[in-house]
This record gives structure tokens, sequence and C-alpha cells, in this order.
């Protein structure tokens, strides 16, 4: 159950805090430094690997996020929150001290599959110390702080990889931090599905398997979690090819449309818990998809560079609409003992997404070309959008007044 606001401490918001963090330092940490690594790994298939550096993380974020999920509500949130925290600290530094290819991108693995599950423990704090009148502004934070840290990680990681490029690696140390935090104030039981299994076995009569499955996993939000993939994580993979046609072939014109991206992002994600006061979770689905559509149409269009940054304020505004409303709205569709499940689950799915995506529109892109996968991805959103506000007017014409999961 949720605690009080005297009863949550500073430093467990801060173990919050820092859960955001860890995916976007996976992925920023490693990204600048690819071609400096690849002056000391020279063998047939280094240059397979060294890609796999980041292309690893996906499927291991998949793993990750759904194995999280399970033990944080079957072991509790504290020791899974610390044997994962030391995961990320000790996997993510040791290329700091490893010289084989192979051994790093095992690390590399156990780091993204321990930063999946640092975040989705630490969503699941928000359900479990917040209220709900509270907890869509902490998840609004919570998606702005990873935000930010991924457009400050790139050029400290720069930075830092000018010493040499083990040492930015040193940077998942924070994971020790994290750890430390967890074992001071996080508490050991708290909440129901926390407190020993006898105590629970006299609550009462379980439901079935499938009545457990039908009122605790929202499939709903699950599709949404899965949709966000394609349609928002694609248009940045095929960006920087797509600048090409306007003339721009180095890496600073992607650059910064991402970091105009990322940026709006984290102030739309910062007002989440103030639109959330006011507008029904289904209309900011809705909302952000239809954004998303806009973003993704002009983008397609752009006849230059300065219109392409235009698209990236859209897009960047759907991801801090969906992002959070996403992983708060499971939060209030589950109960406290499936909780980490179902945003694992949530996570698992975005994850899964983009290279699915790449692999199904990899034959269509020399058909049609970058802005016609755009497009393509434009028609998807547009049909989500579509849905949801569809399935909100069906909703009501069919069904009394309810507590929707969307």
């Amino acid at each position: 159950m949720a605690t009080t606001s005297g009863q949550r401490s500073t430093w467990l918001k801060a173990v919050i805090i820092l859960s955001a963090t860890v995916q976007m330092v996976t992925y920023a940490v490693p990204t600048p430094l690819l071609s400096r690594m690849a002056t000391d790994f020279h063998g047939p298939m280094d240059g397979y690997m060294l890609k796999m550096i980041l292309g690893i993380a996906g499927p291991a974020m998949m793993v990750g996020a759904a194995l999280g999920g399970v033990l944080t509500d079957m072991g509790g949130r504290r020791p899974t929150m610390v044997g994962s925290a030391m995961l990320f600290g000790l996997a993510g530094a040791a290329p700091f001290f490893l010289h084989s290819l192979p051994v790093i991108l095992a690390t590399r693995f156990a780091t993204a599959a321990a930063a999946a599950a640092i975040a989705t423990i630490g969503q699941a704090m928000i359900g479990d110390h917040f209220p709900e009148a509270e907890r869509p502004s902490w998840m609004g934070l919570f998606v702005a702080v990873g935000m930010v840290t991924g457009f400050l990680c790139f050029p400290a990681s720069g930075v830092l990889g000018e010493i040499g490029w083990r040492v930015p690696f040193l940077i998942y140390l924070i994971g020790l931090a994290i750890a430390l935090f967890a074992v001071a104030t996080m508490p050991r039981h708290a909440r129901a599905s926390e407190t020993p299994r006898v105590a629970r076995a006299a609550e009462g009569p379980k439901p079935t398997p499938a009545e457990a499955r039908a009122a605790n996993y929202p499939l709903a939000l699950f599709f949404l979690a899965f949709m966000t993939g394609p349609i928002f994580t694609l248009p940045s993979i095929y960006l920087s090819f797509y600048t090409h046609k306007f003339g721009y072939d180095g890496p600073s014109a992607t650059s910064v449309l991402l970091t105009i991206s990322a940026v709006v992002s984290a102030c739309a994600a910062m007002t989440y818990g103030w639109a959330r006061k006011r507008l029904s979770t289904r209309f900011i689905f809705g909302l952000g998809f239809a954004l998303g559509t806009t973003g993704l149409v002009i983008l397609a269009l752009a006849p230059n560079i300065w219109v392409c940054s235009v698209a990236m304020v859209f897009t960047g505004m759907a991801i801090g609409c969906v992002n959070p409303n996403i992983f708060a709205a499971v939060i209030d569709s589950v109960d406290e003992h499936h909780r980490g499940r179902a945003l694992g689950i949530t996570h698992a799915a975005a994850a899964l997404a983009p290279a699915i995506g790449v692999t199904a529109l990899e034959p269509l892109v020399s058909p049609l070309g970058i802005g016609g996968i755009y497009l393509l991805l434009a028609a998807a959103a547009a049909l989500v959008t579509l849905s949801v506000f569809v399935g909100g007017a069906l909703r009501k014409r069919v069904a009394p007044p309810a507590a929707p999961c969307l």
C-alpha cells in the first residue's frame, strides 16, 4: 500500500531517481567509443561484435525487464534492486579491465539486463510509495531524468574517452551507489506482497490463474508499449541515413536533431503530472500518438534540415506524452502483487519492438526510401491514435462508467 508523505525518506526518493538513469547510461556510455575501441580489436569478427556492444542491449533489456519484474514481485523490491544494481555496476565497469571482446560483449548483455531490471523496480516503487494522485508527476520526472541523463552522458563519455576508451566505463560504478542507497533506505516489507507467505495464505481464496491474468495484465497497454518501439525508436535509427539527402554526411546534424527531440521529450515528461490532473489517460495516449503522426509526416516530406528540426519537436512531445503515460497506466491497472511483472512485460515489449521493426521494414527501405518508411510509421501511429479514440467511444457506449486501464 502507498505510504504517507512523512514516511518517505529523501534517500528512498534518491533510489527511485537514480534508477531512472541506468537505461540511458547503458546506451550513452559506449556510443562515442566504438571507433576508438576498433583500434584495439582487429579480429575477423571484431567489427560485428563492436556493433553488437550497442545492438545486444535491446534483447538483454527484454530479458532483464521480464526477469526483474518476476523477481521483484516474488522476492521483494530491496533484494532484487540491490542484486541488480551490483550487477550493473560491476559488469558495466568490467571493460575497464578486460581485453577479450567476446567477454566484454557478455558483460554488456549483463549490464543492459540489470539496467532494465533496475528501471522496472524503480517504477514499481513509485506505485508502492506514492498515492495515486502523485504517481503521474513522479512518472513524468522518472522519464525526464532518463532523457536528461542521456544527453549529458554522451558528451561526458566523449570527453573521458579522450583519455582512453576504457575510462568512461567507470561511469557504471553508479550502480554500486544505487545498491548502497537501496540497502540503507528501502524497507524490508514495503508492500503486502513482501509479507510472509503464511500471512498471505490467510488472506482468503485466491483467484484462478485465468482470472488473475485477466485482472492483472493489461494487454492493451502492453500492445501500446510494443507500438512505441517502431513508431518512436525507428525514426532515430534511420535519421543519420536520412540527413544525407540534405547534404549532411557527418554525425553532427543527426546529433543536433536527436538532442532537440530529447530536450523536448524531457520537458513534456516534466509536465505530465500537470497534464494528467486535467486530461484522461486515454486522451493523453491519443494526443501523443497524434503528435507522433504529425512529426513523422513532416519528417517524411521535409524539404530541408530545418523542417526536420520542426518534426523532431513533434516527435519529442509525443515521446514525452506517451512514455510516462504507459507506465503510470500500468501501475494504476494492476494490484501490487503483480506490479513488477506487469511493468517488466511493458519494458520487454518496448525493448523487443525496434529489432522486429527494423527486420520487417528493411526489405522496404530500397523501394520506398527512408521517407517512405517514415510515412508507413506515420500510418501506423495514425491507426493507433484512431484505435485509442474509437475504443474509448465504444467503451462509453457499451459499458457503465468504470476505472479503465486506458
